[in-house]
């Protein structure tokens, strides 16, 4: 289940650099703007381990990352 729920503003150009939880799961939902999430995937026998893959969310295409325990994420605001 969830247990936090954050809402973040990130100013034209911000940037949330690169953090890792071990246990907690991040949801970032993105629906306003535009915004840069990048992960990488540092899970020793993860089968996407040492992959980096990038997702641009925003007004026109508006999602949600779900980042596991493990999983180094930045969010940047390119919009």
């Amino acid at each position: 289940g969830v247990r936090q729920v954050f809402q973040n503003l990130i100013h034209p150009g911000g940037v949330s650099g690169w953090h890792v939880h071990r246990r907690t799961t991040d949801r970032i939902f993105v629906n306003l703007g535009l915004l840069k999430v990048v992960l990488y995937d540092a899970r020793a026998g993860s089968p996407t381990h040492g992959r980096l893959n990038e997702f641009r969310l925003g007004t026109a295409r508006p999602g949600l990352v779900v980042v596991p325990p493990g999983v180094w994420h930045a969010v940047q605001n390119i919009g």
